[in-house]
């Protein structure tokens, strides 16, 4: 009989995974949506638990888990939400422009990168400054 290894709880490759970025919703952390989306913001809400908690657990292990909260960004996956709409949503952001996908790389590249090796459990927020006090 073979022996079976131990199930792994993180690693999914040969190597361990260094960094973990998880797109969160800085609309659920700021819970301003519209009505009837409340499972949404629950599910956005969870990511961000999950990532502080999975924090804590890796730590030892020397990986970090954090989680960026992106701006509504126009990519495929939101190509049901108008041209109008997303211009609503970039008035309300300091930086008056639509997010696009180029903008999450930065962030997530240091997010992933050794520079950041001292950073955790952390939520990123990248959206143009909407996310402000004002």
């Amino acid at each position: 009989m073979k022996s079976m290894k131990p199930p792994c709880r993180i690693w999914i490759c040969p190597r361990p995974i260094s960094a973990i970025a998880s797109p969160a919703s800085r609309r659920a952390s700021k819970a301003l949506w519209a009505p009837g989306v409340s499972h949404h913001m629950a599910s956005k809400m969870a990511i961000l638990g999950f990532v502080r908690g999975l924090a804590n657990e890796v730590g030892d292990a020397g990986i970090t888990v954090n989680a960026i909260l992106p701006a509504a960004t126009k990519t495929q996956g939101l190509s049901h939400v108008s041209d109008e709409m997303f211009e609503q949503f970039a008035q309300t952001q300091a930086i008056r422009r639509v997010a696009l996908p180029g903008d999450m790389v930065g962030p997530v590249a240091f997010l992933t990168s050794e520079d950041s090796g001292f950073i955790t459990g952390q939520a990123i927020v990248v959206d143009g400054g909407a996310y402000k006090i004002s």
